[in-house]
């Protein structure tokens, strides 16, 4: 990432932005890149993005909704799951985690008899097609298999959707337009 870049887009965020926000990232990606294993990267990444920003419950759907960017979810320290999935995303393709490995999972959740949209983040490791979960809601990262209160819809990373686990000839950008959105301020603001 780009500090520089990143200082210069925060400010339209706030002073608390540099200060705070982007140091503590970069911080947290220099050690973590540290450790010795990918399953010590994804859980730390979980539980500590988990604790910063809290979560708080997912927009109905609408064509309006506006993705906001990984800089501005952590400035404001809260995010739905949509935004709390990104700030995770980036920090594990920063820790060496490839796009082929990530993706966002577009799920039907089941929490405490409440049923609504949600949006997690998988990690396929060693080509599994049952990723690691990485969940605003907790902080356990656990096999997509082992996660029965979810149930995929759709997923996508930066370029590509699958739909029942596989490929399509689909365009990220255009399939879910916030997420498009949202990938051309992460390129302006981070990169």
């Amino acid at each position: 990432m780009n500090r520089e870049k990143m200082v210069i887009c925060g400010a339209r965020y706030g002073d608390r932005c540099e200060e705070v926000v982007i140091d503590a990232w970069l911080t947290f990606i220099n050690v973590y890149s540290k450790l010795n294993t990918d399953i010590e990267k994804i859980t730390q990444t979980n539980k500590t993005i988990n604790s910063y920003v809290y979560y708080y419950d997912d927009p109905i759907d609408s064509d309006d909704y506006i993705w906001v960017s990984p800089l501005h979810c952590l400035t404001l320290e809260s995010g739905d799951s949509n935004n709390i999935a990104t700030v995770k995303m980036i920090t594990l393709l920063e820790l060496g985690f490839t796009e082929d490995q990530l993706r966002m999972y577009r799920v039907k959740a089941v929490v405490d008899d409440k049923e609504f949209l949600h949006t997690v983040l998988g990690v396929h490791l060693n080509n599994s097609s049952d990723p690691l979960i990485l969940d605003a809601i907790t902080e356990n990262v656990e096999p997509l298999s082992s996660r029965t209160e979810l149930t995929p819809i759709f997923a996508f990373n930066k370029k590509n959707v699958w739909i029942d686990n596989q490929l399509t000839d689909n365009d990220a950008k255009t399939y879910v337009p916030s997420w498009g959105i949202c990938v051309d301020l992460i390129n302006e603001e981070l990169f």
